[in-house]
């Protein structure tokens, strides 16, 4: 939820420490944003989601194994 709260999303690709709130440890975690501002950004206890349309989207998912980047 911190990192969501400070991170300023803006095209291009990303390389960021965050600690995974699963398991409580730092995990890095690579992903790319499109072009444009996101309409909504969700945070979940386990998940972050830049959601631009209905169509467009990166969800990145914490769990035991770590992250998990997917995007559309």
């Amino acid at each position: 939820e911190a990192f969501s709260r400070s991170f300023q999303a803006k095209a291009g690709s990303y390389e960021v420490m965050v600690v995974n709130p699963v398991t409580k440890q730092p995990a890095t975690v690579r992903f790319t944003l499109p072009e444009g501002t996101p309409r909504r950004v969700v945070v979940t206890r386990d998940s972050i989601e830049f959601i631009y349309s209905l169509r467009q989207w990166v969800r990145i998912e914490f769990d035991r194994d770590g992250v998990q980047v997917t995007t559309r």
